[in-house]
Order: structure tokens, then C-alpha cells, then sequence
């Protein structure tokens, strides 16, 4: 604006009447603060992206660090054995919680417009179906020892990293999507 208004001046027009084409050209200030709300809200929806995503690997990898160090001080004190397909059934709970944990924002483009409350209420179902079904897997498999067990914590519990990752970025679109249609709650 203020290049406008001195390149105007410079053109011989009047400080009073350059200072008011500029404004004309800008538009008014409710226009203005929509836009810089735009690109704020952009911003804040990346910044939350980002965290959604690195909590998965933050989350992945603690979880793992302490699955190896509980096997580990378990086999070398002989207390645990653990075999290769134990192994590999640990590492293959890996994918659905990865999968599923980067895909949330993918799958919440597909959910329907609604508003806080309501995805409150569906991440609070999310985890009492997270509980209950590992209540259900509990009951129907009988771990033989501490690595069986901690290996069907991980495959019962894994896909609903990715149902509250995609709960998490449908509360993050429903906001710009109300903006779009005009709706308000």
C-alpha cells in the first residue's frame, strides 16, 4: 500500500486522493481479514498434519524401542524366547499402524460435514470399540507368555491409531468445508 501510494504521488496525485486508490485497490478490511484468515488456517492445518503424522512415528517408534528392550533383557536372561516368526509377527503390526496412521487425512476427505461435538462423541466410541475388542481378542486367544501377549496388544490396537488419526484430520477439514458451503453449527 505504501509503495502504491508513493508511485501515485510521484504521478502527481494528491497524498489524500493516493491514499485512497490504494485502499480502493486493496479492498476492504473485512475482504482483507478473510484472506489472511485463509492462509492462517492453511498454516495451522499443515502445522497439524505434520504432528499427526510424526506422532505416528514418535508413537511406532517408542513402542517398538520398548518391545526390543524388554526382549532383549528377557532373552539374555533367558527368561523369554523368542523366534523368528514372533519376530516377524511384531514387525507386521507395524504396517497397519503405519498405514492407517498416514492415511487418516486421505479417508477424512470422504466423512460428511459435522461439527465438534459430533467427532468427540465418534473418537470416545473409537476408543470403547478399541477396548472392547481387545477385551474380545483377549478372551478368544490365551497368550502362551509375555511375547505372545504383547504381540496381540499390537494387532489389536494398531488400526485404531489410524481411526483416530483420520477422526483427528476429519475435526481439521469439517471447519474449512462448513467455510466453503456457508453452514454454521
Amino acid at each position: 500500500m505504501r509503495e502504491d501510494v508513493g508511485r501515485q504521488m510521484q504521478l502527481g496525485v494528491d497524498a489524500e486522493q493516493a491514499f485512497h486508490k490504494a485502499v480502493a485497490g486493496i479492498g476492504s478490511g473485512e475482504n482483507l481479514e478473510q484472506e489472511f484468515a485463509k492462509v492462517q488456517g492453511l498454516e495451522k492445518m499443515r502445522t497439524r498434519e505434520a504432528l499427526r503424522r510424526w506422532s505416528v512415528i514418535a508413537g511406532t517408534a517408542f513402542v517398538y524401542a520398548v518391545l526390543a528392550t524388554v526382549w532383549f533383557i528377557g532373552a539374555r536372561q533367558r527368561t523369554i524366547e523368542i523366534t523368528g516368526i514372533e519376530i516377524a509377527l511384531a514387525v507386521g503390526a507395524m504396517v497397519p499402524m503405519i498405514g492407517l496412521g498416514w492415511m487418516g487425512r486421505s479417508l477424512a476427505k470422504f466423512l460428511p460435514v459435522s461439527n465438534r461435538g459430533v467427532i468427540f462423541v465418534a473418537a470416545f466410541g473409537v476408543i470403547l470399540l478399541g477396548a472392547a475388542s481387545l477385551r474380545l481378542f483377549w478372551d478368544a486367544i490365551t497368550p502362551g507368555n509375555l511375547v505372545h501377549t504383547q504381540i496381540i496388544m499390537l494387532w489389536s490396537l494398531s488400526p485404531f491409531l489410524g481411526i483416530g488419526n483420520c477422526l483427528s484430520a476429519w475435526a481439521d477439514n469439517c471447519p474449512a468445508k462448513r467455510r466453503e458451503l456457508k453452514i454454521s453449527y
